[in-house]
């Protein structure tokens, strides 16, 4: 079980080690970009920390935990990296998508996170998944669905 970081803000390799090498945005980590290329599996913890301005929806189908072996949790921390709370905050403005879409993952979990400002769903669940988990999480100010 390994655990990744990302900082929308981190200036280092961007590929998920520590907070200085933070990758920069959720969707590099769900894909696993970056030096060294290594994607989350089941057991992985990536924490998130700030707020990411999207350019486009976050796609999570590119990785996905099993039942056998769990989920891949992603979990939103403070500036410090302590979980207390503080949300990962996924800001949509100007990108005219949903903050997140998934059409077949499954066993991910999403902590202290927020979705916002989408046009569209902030969280776009309509072609599938299962297993999905979201613990302390807010999805508002939306053009459409939650």
């Amino acid at each position: 079980m390994a655990t990744y970081y990302v900082d929308p803000d981190a200036g280092g390799d961007d590929n998920g080690t520590d907070w200085t090498n933070a990758w920069t945005t959720l969707q590099r980590a769900i894909d696993g970009d970056g030096v060294g290329g290594t994607q989350p599996a089941a057991g992985d913890t990536v924490y998130c920390r700030g707020t990411e301005t999207l350019d486009a929806a976050c796609d999570v189908d590119g990785n996905s935990g099993t039942v056998n072996t769990g989920f891949i949790k992603y979990v939103g921390c403070n500036a410090s990296g302590s979980v207390d709370g503080t949300r990962y905050v996924m800001d949509a403005t100007d990108t005219y998508v949903s903050c997140l879409d998934t059409f077949s993952a499954s066993h991910i979990w999403f902590e202290n996170f927020q979705f916002t400002q989408a046009t569209d769903d902030g969280v776009d669940l309509s072609g599938g998944g299962d297993n999905l988990v979201f613990v302390n999480c807010v999805s508002d100010n939306h053009g459409g669905a939650g």
